[in-house]
């Protein structure tokens, strides 16, 4: 971890101060608001339906959309990265044994 920031999120009408970590890795997510965030604003999540759930100021419900065509290019994107990863470099004959 290189560090940790708090950054103002504002989300349906409602802002909130949120505290990130900062890390030095390649991740499929911009950020991940964890726990404490979704309590703060009463959000319920739905990785099924890519959204989060809130009240809103006015009190009716909020909703967050995730971007499911960045999602779709990113996850094509770390297959890609993961299977060059694991390809064979070189081939070789096999040892003899002694």
């Amino acid at each position: 971890m290189i560090g940790t920031i708090r950054l103002l999120v504002y989300a349906g009408g409602i802002t909130r101060t949120v505290k990130f970590s900062v890390i030095r890795a390649k991740a499929p997510y911009n950020a991940i608001l964890g726990t404490p965030w979704l309590h703060s604003m009463k959000a319920v999540p739905s990785t099924y339906h890519q959204c989060v759930k809130f009240p809103g100021k006015d009190g009716k419900t909020q909703t967050i959309r995730g971007d499911q065509q960045a999602a779709r290019e990113l996850l094509i994107a770390t297959i890609k990265m993961q299977q060059e990863a694991s390809l064979v470099n070189s081939i070789s004959k096999p040892l003899n044994k002694i």
